[in-house]
């Protein structure tokens, strides 16, 4: 039985009884049946031990998967890139440093550390460092930002703002973060983790390729043992994302978020499920609205139901294909097909709603 990288303690473990995916084009990795979590009983940390695959991220593949780009985001009628708002958001956070140093940690080809660069063009003097286990990836970056691959030389160094977006999940040696995070962020740093949000976007849960799957409970309940507090900020343009911002200086927290039940998450995953299947049953044929690991869950749902998937539909993909079938653009499909919407996300429904002029299928 395996233990808890963090309390030590054994680990429960829990069936999925559902098909899991790798991040890099959603593809199924493991058919269901046959795949297991584990979760620690005291920070509640979710572990996926015996199948997460390390390997991808060394890939070739995952170099040119466009991590970092894929999604534009409308913003003041102009399309900024995640790592435009999050740079946005975040400066403030080292914007009264005279000197800032700054880490990103799975910083893939360093595009949130351009966008930071370009926030700092008045500081005289300001270090930037990128993390990423991908050696590759060097060749996407400035010389004047470091690229570093190997954990130990992080520890040369102090930060004044460290940053982990969706980087978290993916790392299997997550005891040297935390303690790099203890003895290397300055005296009054800030620490910023972003991560999917298991309540809003429940299928994540599904990417079997991440090493945990962390909560505002278990979070805050590893980082507290080593003096930093969080605040918890909201973002509309990242609304099914949590963003914690831990901080010495902010206030003892007395109590913790509800504790996160796999197992809940799981039976949930399942309900939706089958309730969808209900909805669908008197139908054949679908597009499915989205390139996402929600639209390739419903792809090979819907197939194992005998039923067929006619495409994707997306507004902003550059690709022809996803999943070897023909993507969309809205313009162009046979509105008299139902159109499977598989995201928890009305606003968005109503909106493309409102421009096909027929009413989709909610999965939720």
């Amino acid at each position: 039985m395996p233990y808890c990288d963090i309390c030590n303690v054994r680990l429960l473990r829990t069936n999925l009884d559902l098909n899991v995916y790798s991040h890099l084009a959603f593809k199924r990795i493991h058919k269901k049946k046959k795949v297991y979590y584990y979760q620690c009983d005291n920070c509640k940390l979710i572990y996926n031990k015996k199948f997460f695959l390390s390997k991808i991220f060394k890939s070739k593949s995952y170099v040119f998967s466009n991590q970092t780009r894929q999604k534009k985001i409308i913003f003041n009628k102009k399309s900024l890139s995640r790592a435009e708002l999050q740079s946005k958001k975040f400066e403030k956070y080292i914007l009264n440093k005279k000197e800032p140093s700054i880490l990103d940690i799975g910083s893939f080809d360093g595009l949130l550390l351009k966008e930071f660069e370009k926030r700092l063009k008045n500081k005289n003097n300001y270090k930037l460092f990128g993390y990423d286990i991908n050696k590759s990836l060097k060749l996407s970056y400035k010389k004047n930002i470091n690229f570093i691959t190997n954990i130990k030389k992080l520890f040369d160094y102090k930060y004044d703002l460290i940053i982990s977006s969706h980087s978290i999940m993916y790392i299997d040696c997550i005891k040297k973060i935390i303690l790099l995070i203890k003895n290397n962020l300055k005296t009054n740093g800030t620490l910023i983790i972003q991560f999917s949000n298991l309540e809003r976007r429940p299928m994540n849960l599904l990417l079997a390729d991440q090493y945990i799957f962390p909560s505002e409970f278990s979070l805050n309940y590893i980082f507290e043992k080593i003096g930093l507090y969080s605040q918890s900020i909201t973002s509309e343009y990242f609304k099914n994302e949590n963003i914690l911002i831990f901080n010495k200086k902010f206030e003892k927290k007395t109590h913790l978020k509800k504790k996160p039940s796999l197992s809940s998450i799981i039976n949930n995953n399942k309900q939706c499920l089958l309730n969808f299947k209900k909805k669908i049953s008197k139908f054949k044929k679908f597009y499915i609205f989205g390139t996402t690991l929600e639209a390739s869950v419903i792809h090979d749902f819907i197939s194992e139901d005998n039923k067929i998937n006619l495409g994707f539909i997306d507004e902003n993909s550059t690709n022809k294909k996803f999943r070897n079938l023909n993507i969309f653009q809205i313009h162009n499909i046979n509105k008299k097909i139902n159109i499977i919407f598989p995201y928890n996300n009305m606003k968005l429904k109503k909106r493309i709603e409102n421009i096909i002029g027929t009413k989709l299928i909610s999965i939720y």
